[in-house]
């Protein structure tokens, strides 16, 4: 892989920015792409990279867009027959260039570690704050009464609520027991 594109990657990795890696995986000729060509396709359709010329970017920009939308990595293959090819998990689409050859692309998303946000100190939050990070979840709790030894899971804990608190994506929970519900809330 290129230099620039893993230095890209890795920049929207560490924004949180949902993308995917699009790799030529095999190809027959005469495409113009080479098994190993690489490109970044982001969520707003920004793509960097090559992949094979503009008988593939159409193609290859709705499906990078469709997987990252539904999280599911998928297995293309663009060829002018594409009706000839019968494989599980493969998604046989037709070449658009007349000059025929095939290309099969895996589209790789990469999404940003799902998270909990958690309001509140109450046993339940604390009960949450585990279970969340035994499942995966990037936990972060919020509570003026909270701190980092009640909650050794939590990746942050706050005791003030922030505008805007909420990640994009975060599944929240307030569990303050009636004590600042409407502040997070409107956070």
């Amino acid at each position: 892989m290129r230099p620039d594109l893993l230095t890209l990657a890795s920049n929207l990795a560490a924004h949180e920015e949902r993308f995917a890696l699009v790799t030529v995986v095999r190809r027959e000729p005469p495409s113009s792409a080479r098994v190993g060509d690489v490109a970044v396709v982001t969520e707003t359709g920004d793509y960097y990279g090559w992949v094979g010329g503009g008988c593939t970017r159409s193609t290859v920009l709705r499906e990078a867009r469709r997987a990252i939308a539904d999280g599911e990595p998928r297995l293309l293959s663009l060829s002018p027959e594409p009706d000839g090819i019968q494989r599980p998990g493969m998604f046989a689409l037709p070449m658009t260039c007349e000059s025929g050859g095939t290309v099969e692309i895996y589209v790789e998303p990469v999404l940003p570690v799902a998270r909990l946000l958690l309001f509140g100190s109450s046993p339940a939050v604390r009960v949450l704050a585990r279970i969340g990070h035994a499942m995966g979840y990037r936990v972060e709790v919020v509570d003026p009464d909270a701190d980092k030894a009640s909650f050794p899971e939590a990746e942050r804990v706050s005791q003030t609520i922030v505008t805007d608190a909420v990640p994009r994506g975060a599944h929240v929970l307030v569990a303050t027991m009636g004590e600042r519900d409407l502040d997070a809330i409107s956070a």
